[in-house]
C-alpha cells in the first residue's frame, strides 16, 4: 500500500466519523446562560422555596425561559418575582449576577427574610432595587452607597432597623427613595446624606422611629423633591425655614411627630403644594397664613397648640381645597359662609369639617351672626347641613341659611344614646329625601353628614 492510498483511507475514516457524529442526536444542550450567572442563580434556587415551576426545567434560565428572569446576550439582567410566595433569604452569592440591572421585583413575598447582604453593593449595574413588603430585617449595609447607577430604591414595609446609611447620599442618580414602614432609628443623615440627592423626587420615610430635628441643611434650592413624607416618627425641634427653598414640593407630611415652634411664614411660597399634614405635633404660635397656595387640596393642622384665633381669612381663598381638618386647633369665632361656597369642597363625598373644642360658634350668613338655634328657625327649604363638633363629641350642628341648610336636622350634643345613633348612621344622608330628584342629583345637593370625634394622640 503506497503513501497516497494510506492517506486516502485515513481521510475517509475521519470524514466517516465526523458524519456519524453529526447524524447522531445530541443528548447535551449547550447552555445559553453565562456559567457565572448559572452558578449564582442556582444558589438562589437552593435558598428559596416556592420558586416558579419553570425553574425546574434544567439549569439554563435564559434558554429555558425561567419565569421572572430576563436575559440579554446570555447574561441575566432582571429578576422580577413579585407576590410569588417565596420563602428564604437573599444570599451574598447574588453578587455573581454582575450584569444584573433590575432586582425588581421581589416585593410582597413575606417569606423572604434575613439581612440585606453587603455583597449587594457589588452589583455595579443595578438601577432598580425593589424589595417592598417582605420580611427583611437587620441594618441597611453601607455598601448600598456603591450602587452608583441606582434610580429606584424601595425597601419599604420590611423590618429594617438601625440608622439610614449616610452612603445613600452617594446615589447621585437616585429618583425614588422609599424606606417607609420599617424600624429605622437615629437622625436624618446629611452632609453627606440625603441633602446630596438633588435629583430625587420622593423621600418616603414615614412609619419609622427616626428622631432628632429635621436638619435645615436637608433642603436646598437645587432639589427637585415632589414628596417629603416624615410622618409617624419621633422627630422633634422646629420646621426649618429652608423647607421653602424646595419650590417643587407637592406633598408634605410631618404629622404624628413631636415638632414644636411656629410653622415658618414662608411656607406659603410653596405654591404647587397639594397636600400639607402637620397634625398631631406640638406646634405653637400663630397659625400660618396660607394665602396664595391655590393648588392646596388637603390640609390637616389638627391637634397642635396654636394660639387662639378666629377662623383664618385665607381659608376661603383656597380654590382647590377638598378637605380641611383643624380639630383641636384653638379656632373660634365666625365661620364665613363663603367658605362653604368653595366648589371643590362641595364635591367631597366624606366631608370632614372644622372641629372646635369648647368654643362658642357663630355662623356668618345673610342674617348676620346668629346662634345655631336662630339659624335653624330661618333655614327652611334649604338642603345642606354643616356639622361642627367640639370636645369629645359635644358641639353644635349649625345651619347655613339660604345657600346651605337642611330640610330636616338631627342634633347631637352630650346625649350618649344620640352619639351611638350617629355612629351607626354617619354614612346616611341626614335630611328628607327629595323624591323629585334621582339619586345622583340628590347626592349633589346634600352632604353626607360626618361626625368627627377628637382623635386620641399616641
Amino acid at each position: 500500500m503506497n503513501l497516497i492510498t494510506s492517506l486516502y483511507i485515513l481521510i475517509s475514516c475521519q470524514v466517516a466519523i465526523w458524519l456519524i457524529l453529526i447524524c447522531i442526536p445530541s443528548t447535551t444542550i449547550l447552555s445559553e446562560t453565562n456559567s457565572q450567572d448559572v452558578s449564582a442563580l442556582l444558589t438562589l434556587k437552593q435558598m428559596w422555596k416556592n420558586v416558579p415551576p419553570s425553574w425546574n426545567r434544567g439549569n439554563d434560565s435564559c434558554g429555558g425561559q425561567w419565569e421572572g428572569i430576563t436575559c440579554r446576550d446570555s447574561r441575566i439582567i432582571s429578576i422580577t418575582l413579585s407576590s410569588m410566595g417565596l420563602i428564604g433569604i437573599l444570599p451574598g452569592d447574588i453578587q455573581g449576577l454582575s450584569e444584573l440591572e433590575t432586582l425588581r421585583d421581589l416585593s410582597y413575598n413575606k417569606g423572604l427574610s434575613g439581612n440585606l447582604p453587603p455583597e449587594i453593593g457589588n452589583l455595579a449595574k443595578l438601577t432598580t432595587l425593589i424589595l417592598a413588603g417582605c420580611n427583611f430585617n437587620g441594618e441597611l449595609p453601607d455598601t448600598i452607597g456603591s450602587l452608583s447607577k441606582l434610580v429606584f430604591l424601595s425597601l419599604n414595609s420590611n423590618d429594617f432597623s438601625g440608622t439610614i446609611p449616610q452612603t445613600i447620599g452617594k446615589l447621585s442618580e437616585l429618583y425614588w427613595l422609599d424606606l417607609a414602614a420599617n424600624k429605622l432609628t437615629g437622625n436624618i443623615p446629611i452632609s453627606p446624606g440625603l441633602d446630596m440627592l438633588v435629583h430625587a423626587k420622593l423621600f418616603h420615610f414615614g412609619g419609622n422611629q427616626l428622631s432628632g430635628a429635621i436638619p435645615p441643611q436637608l433642603f436646598n434650592e437645587n432639589m427637585n423633591l415632589l414628596h417629603l413624607l416624615l410622618d409617624n416618627n419621633q422627630l422633634s425641634g422646629t420646621i426649618p425655614t429652608t423647607l421653602s427653598l424646595v419650590r417643587t414640593l407637592e406633598v408634605i407630611r410631618f404629622d404624628w411627630n413631636s415638632l414644636i415652634g411656629s410653622v415658618p411664614l414662608s411656607i406659603n411660597t410653596l405654591i404647587v403644594l397639594k397636600t400639607l399634614l402637620l397634625s398631631n405635633n406640638k406646634l405653637a404660635g400663630v397659625m400660618p397664613d396660607l394665602t396664595g397656595m391655590n393648588l392646596l387640596s388637603y390640609l390637616d393642622m389638627s391637634n397642635n397648640s396654636f394660639e387662639v384665633s378666629d377662623v383664618p381669612s385665607w381659608v376661603t381663598a383656597l380654590p382647590s381645597l377638598t378637605t380641611l381638618m383643624m380639630e383641636q386647633s384653638q379656632i373660634q369665632g365666625i365661620i364665613p359662609s363663603s367658605f362653604f361656597g368653595l366648589p371643590q369642597l362641595q364635591k367631597v363625598t366624606t366631608v370632614s369639617l372644622i372641629t372646635l373644642q369648647g368654643q362658642p360658634i357663630t355662623i356668618s350668613n345673610s342674617y348676620g351672626s346668629e346662634s345655631s338655634s336662630e339659624a335653624k328657625s330661618k333655614s327652611s327649604g334649604v338642603r345642606k347641613v354643616l356639622a361642627i363638633i367640639g370636645g369629645s363629641i359635644a358641639g353644635v350642628i349649625a345651619l347655613i341659611s339660604s345657600y346651605f341648610a337642611a330640610e330636616s336636622l338631627i342634633s347631637c350634643y352630650n346625649d350618649r344614646s344620640c352619639n351611638n345613633f350617629c355612629n351607626n348612621c354617619c354614612s346616611w344622608n341626614f335630611g328628607n329625601r327629595n323624591t323629585q330628584k334621582d339619586e345622583d342629583d340628590e347626592r349633589q345637593d346634600k352632604w353626607i353628614l360626618e361626625f368627627i370625634r377628637q382623635r386620641p394622640r399616641r
